[in-house]
């Protein structure tokens, strides 16, 4: 088989590798065409073209298929693969040991000065969409280019019915695939010159999602064109009707975007004209059917390339963008990834912050908002979710309707970074998230202080203190100590005493002078986008301290280190300095204050008290059993007139139709705007003004949008508008008359200048904070307290109420009212379980203009199902017997979310009943099992044909017992082996690993032993002359409700079971027609938990 891969790849692919190069060309030449401001050059096209024609190295081509009726890759009985949808994604399938042994079976046709700036990655493995994105966001064209030709090619797979339709079509088989070895003659030195004009009235196919473009391609190929040894298999295509020509009888389909083509030919001129089995797509001299195909397939395949590799400069430039934003916030990046490649010569590598991750790229991945989501933007509609492929969805060719492309904001996020020191530690992982997170009442060992400042004598000097919080000693064998950068991996020894201090000092013994260390450690801690994880020997996350942007607390300016509370909040040591040391290291921690600006930032406000070298302070306010604990008082002002809340006055680019003030009501009466204006007065003393327009006005608690420009979002529009880039003045004024430019005054002012705005950048607003008992965050927790800080009500110091917001959230009219509470608890939320189709079904009740988003919990944590406006969501399942729970929250339009409502279902195995014991009385088997079901058949559901989608009159379940096992996961047995070596399971699992024998009788009269019980569905399905399962399954006289005894067979046992000890599970299976008539199969619907103990 192996041997075959490698040596018969030419006739294997889909087109031949050349010919991919002529579509890769043109589709590019279509896209320079249909975007001439985003051209690509002549370089950067051959660098595609030579990843789509390198994309067919053996064996990756395995996996080059999907079939969109059925969801799935190639499924044989010789071949199979991941689907090419999935495996253009998964960097971890690409980079299998399978892809990297084989050597390279295709020749590149780039110069060597063109392979030279590709070489870190032309002999890698991971060619994925997001490996090219991230490539391009790094600056590497040429590599990013390669790199996106292999994605390329998975989508002009996609126009090959072959691949489509599941027909593996190897060279073996009469020559393959009629389609494939015709186009053959298609390549750049022998182009189909008509491809251009069937183009020119053509626009790219334009969509959201990756994904969505091989849903479409593979529907189009699959519904609509035949495959020579799947013509039989699928529903579509429907011939219309038929004529004669050339002696040959041509089976036509009626095409309203090309014109009608022929779809096959007829072999029979009777009543069979038009079934599967006298239809041929060609013979020794007729080719017109398969350039019929050509045309068509191959326009479509040009269009649907040339939007995808639009696609992918949307997304890519996204990504570059976030990535250079990351890096001017945290400037430690840029030279991380440059010592990076310096280091491994530019190879590939996983970089440091994945800004890919979090774009994205389709809207049918539901997500259940976290309490810390961003406000709502306003005059953007939410993207719907494309529809899901449909088997057999359309009887003609009709045109591709475009959708639109949502925004997509990118979020950075940190992964691991490649690790410049190899340690031989088996550790835990910073970034899973199956990781179990131990509840606050069960912690026993925290992160007590951290100096991620350093300290006034070094900014190296970090130390990391924790503490024993529990009444008993903590064994500290395989605790770990990992941060979010990958730099700081420590794992802790020895033991600590209730109370006791544990200090990480980083490099050496002199971080904190006078204070012996008890382990020292290698790495850095970031002042922002950083984080602390402490994980127990089991690789459980017992504490956490993050910095999201910036940490809790501690003070960059002063050096005073962030020290843990009695309630495990965090605040800024209070005290006077040893040695250098604003902190507690291995003593207790001070009282503490109110962290205001952890990140050390220029601001206004009252500078910390001048370094002294005193004592340690010694109160006992930190970590000890879990107490309330009284919020610093800070005095502040509230507004109490309209202000101006948040501005965006340098856009991403140019500054048209982009740019906005926003206006915030904090009172509790309508402000009426009539008679009001806006007005702008720039650095150099340049005024211009806005008057609001009758009817404007800003109710109580609510905001109103003044938009420079045209954007339906505004409620009013300033067309001649602009803001300055860098700094201004703006004022709110209760008049229509211009102020004085000498002395001017305003209901509200806000003033900006981007030289001491710390942290910002283009396409970031300026918001002004909220008020809740004093001046607070508008952000996360503080995102529906509305902007009502106003300390002194001028235009002053606008650091002090403001704060910058790298994404701008306009609010207008429309949105609802700040602050507000929040939604109250969903009600009835509840889960029950339906057996016929293996489905847990969630419901609950609805009110109306809320949103409702579901997770399941998993391991701790929440995995999103799905955000809805109805009240019911059904959930497949596949594993019984074991505890399912779920939460759910709603939230209005705006995105405040509601207290968690929590439900909870085990919906149990089959049997109601289950018994395995020894039989002293017995004569034969010593060992009886017996199983109890209530009503027959106890298994409901049953699967439709894989080729007709029909449910077949004549049905079984099958139950595989094990023994001293969890049932395993298992892809579909059969009744034969037909692979030509032993398979593990035979004979419906009659034969199966670690499974229990048991004796039953059967409907051909004589006995069956086996590890699996079938179950026929109906009395059709007893069948004692048939000599396969039919035969061999359970007496259709026996299968009625109640109890049944089984024998077990002696031969299961090495030595007799122990009561207690050794135990039972179960797998239960639906047969699956459609592989017969040369096998027969069963696919498993689920596996059961439960764990039946010997008595």
């Amino acid at each position: 088989m192996l041997g075959f891969l490698v040596l018969g790849s030419q006739n294997v692919l889909a087109y031949g590798v050349e010919t991919h190069a002529f579509l890769t060309q043109a589709a590019t030449e279509f896209y320079n065409k249909n975007f001439p401001d985003k051209k690509l050059s002549e370089e950067t096209i051959n660098y595609l073209i030579d990843g789509a024609r390198l994309e067919d190295n053996s064996p990756r081509y395995m996996n080059h298929f999907y079939d969109p009726v059925n969801q799935r890759g190639l499924v044989d009985l010789n071949f199979s693969g991941m689907a090419a949808k999935d495996w253009v994604r998964d960097a971890k399938a690409q980079t299998a040991l399978l892809y990297r042994v084989f050597p390279q079976t295709e020749a590149s046709i780039l110069t060597a000065s063109a392979l030279d700036k590709i070489k870190p990655i032309f002999h890698q493995d991971n060619f994925t969409w997001e490996s090219a994105i991230q490539l391009y966001a790094e600056g590497k064209l040429e590599q990013a280019m390669f790199a996106l030709g292999h994605a390329l090619h998975l989508i002009e797979d996609m126009a090959v019915p072959d691949h489509t339709r599941n027909d593996a079509h190897p060279p073996f088989d009469h020559g393959g695939s009629p389609y494939e070895n015709w186009s053959h003659k298609f390549d750049l030195e022998n182009p189909d010159v008509d491809l251009a004009g069937r183009l020119k009235n053509k626009k790219p196919i334009s969509f959201s999602g990756l994904s969505e473009y091989f849903d479409s391609m593979a529907l189009y190929s699959n519904n609509n064109f035949y495959s020579r040894d799947s013509i039989k298999n699928y529903e579509l295509p429907n011939p219309d009707y038929t004529k004669e020509s050339d002696g040959r009888v041509f089976v036509y389909k009626t095409d309203k975007e090309f014109g009608d083509y022929r779809v096959a030919i007829s072999l029979d001129d009777g009543e069979n004209l038009w079934k599967s089995e006298s239809l041929i797509l060609d013979d020794a001299k007729e080719k017109s059917v398969l350039q019929d195909y050509w045309f068509r397939l191959s326009t479509k395949a040009a269009q649907h390339v040339a939007g995808a590799i639009n696609l992918f400069f949307q997304e890519a430039e996204k990504a570059k963008k976030a990535l250079t934003l990351e890096k001017q916030r945290r400037p430690f990046l840029g030279t991380l990834v440059d010592g990076f490649n310096q280091i491994f010569g530019g190879a590939e590598s996983t970089s440091p912050y994945d800004v890919l991750a979090e774009i994205h790229t389709t809207t049918n991945v539901p997500e259940v908002p976290v309490p810390t989501s961003a406000k709502a933007t306003v005059g953007k509609p939410a993207p719907t979710a494309p529809p899901k492929p449909v088997a057999s969805v359309v009887n003609v060719i009709e045109p591709v309707v475009q959708a639109t492309e949502p925004k997509i904001v990118p979020t950075p996020k940190i992964i691991e970074p490649i690790p410049v020191e190899i340690v031989a530690l088996n550790l835990c992982s910073f970034g899973d998230s199956s990781v179990v997170k131990l509840p606050q009442n069960d912690k026993k060992l925290v992160i007590n202080e951290v100096a991620w400042m350093g300290s006034v004598n070094s900014t190296s000097d970090e130390w990391i203190e924790l503490k024993n919080i529990s009444g008993q000693e903590i064994d500290l064998s395989g605790w770990q100590v990992l941060d979010m950068g990958d730099d700081i991996k420590a794992k802790l020894t020895g033991k600590l005493v209730p109370g006791g201090f544990y200090l990480l000092e980083r490099t050496d013994d002199n971080s904190v002078p006078g204070v012996t260390m008890d382990q020292k450690y290698t790495g850095a801690l970031s002042n922002v986008g950083e984080g602390l994880r402490l994980f127990n020997s089991n690789c459980d996350l017992a504490d956490e301290a993050m910095a999201a942007p910036d940490w809790s607390a501690g003070d960059n300016s002063s050096k005073r280190t962030m020290e843990r509370q009695a309630d495990l909040s965090w605040r800024n040591y209070d005290g006077n300095a040893t040695n250098g040391i604003y902190g507690t290291p291995k003593a207790q921690n001070s009282a503490g204050t109110m962290p205001f600006n952890p990140t050390g930032a220029s601001t206004t406000s009252t500078p910390p008290p001048a370094p002294q070298v005193t004592s340690q302070p010694t109160t006992n306010n930190e970590p000890q059993p879990p107490q309330t604990q009284q919020p610093a008082i800070v005095t502040a002002g509230q507004a109490s007139h309209l202000v101006i809340s948040e501005i965006l006055f340098d856009a991403v680019g140019a500054d048209t139709n982009q740019e906005w003030i926003e206006l915030y009501n904090p009172t509790d009466q309508a402000v009426d705007l009539s008679s009001w204006s806006i007005q702008h007065l720039s650095s150099t003393g340049s005024l211009t003004k806005k008057n609001f327009e009758a009817g404007n006005s800003v109710a109580a608690k609510s905001f109103f949008l003044i938009w420079l420009g045209g954007n339906s979002a505004g409620d009013l529009l300033w067309s001649s508008g602009s803001l300055s880039n860098t700094s201004a003045t703006i004022y709110l004024v209760n008049s229509t008359d211009y102020i004085s430019t000498s002395s001017p005054s305003g209901v509200d002012a806000a003033h900006y200048d981007t030289s001491a705005l710390t942290g910002f950048s283009p396409g970031y607003s300026l918001e002004r904070k909220a008020w809740q008992n004093d001046c607070v965050t508008a952000s996360g927790s503080g995102e529906f307290l509305g902007n009502g800080c106003d300390t002194d009500g001028s235009a002053s110091s606008p650091q002090a109420d403001w704060e910058v917001r790298d994404l701008p959230a306009p609010q207008n009219k429309t949105s609802l009212p700040e602050p507000r509470s929040a939604p109250a608890a969903v009600n009835n939320f509840n889960a029950t379980f339906s057996s016929q189709a293996m489905e847990l079904i969630l419901n609950w009740d609805v009110l109306p203009d809320l949103t409702y988003s579901l997770a399941e919990i998993l391991s701790g944590s929440s995995t999103p199902l799905a955000t809805t406006s109805v009240g019911q969501y059904k959930r497949i399942i596949a594993e019984l017997g074991r505890d399912y729970s779920f939460e759910i929250i709603t939230k209005d339009k705006d995105g405040l979310i509601s207290p968690t409502t929590q439900a909870n279902k085990n919906p149990g195995g089959f049997f109601s009943a289950v018994d395995f014991f020894q039989d002293a009385t017995a004569t034969g088997s010593p060992y009886l099992l017996n199983l109890t079901w209530d009503a027959y058949p106890f298994i409901l559901k049953q699967l439709p044909s894989i080729t007709s989608g029909q449910i077949a009159p004549n049905n079984w379940h099958a139950v595989i017992i094990y023994y001293n096992q969890e049932a395993p996961v298992t892809d579909d047995i059969f009744w034969l082996d037909l692979t030509g070596t032993e398979v593990p399971y035979r004979t419906w699992g009659l034969h199966a690993p670690n499974g229990l024998k048991i004796e039953y009788d059967n409907c051909r009269g004589s006995i069956t032993k086996g590890a699996s019980l079938i179950l026929p569905d109906n009395s059709g399905a007893c069948n004692g002359m048939a000599g396969n399962h039919a035969s061999y399954g359970m007496n259709w006289a026996n299968v009625g409700p109640g109890l049944h005894s089984f024998k077990v067979v002696p031969e299961n046992f090495i030595t007799a079971p122990v009561a207690g000890t050794d135990y039972l599970t179960f797998a239960y299976y639906a047969y699956q027609p459609g592989y017969e008539p040369n096998n027969y199969g069963l696919r498993l619907l689920a596996t059961d938990k439960t764990r039946h103990y010997f008595k």
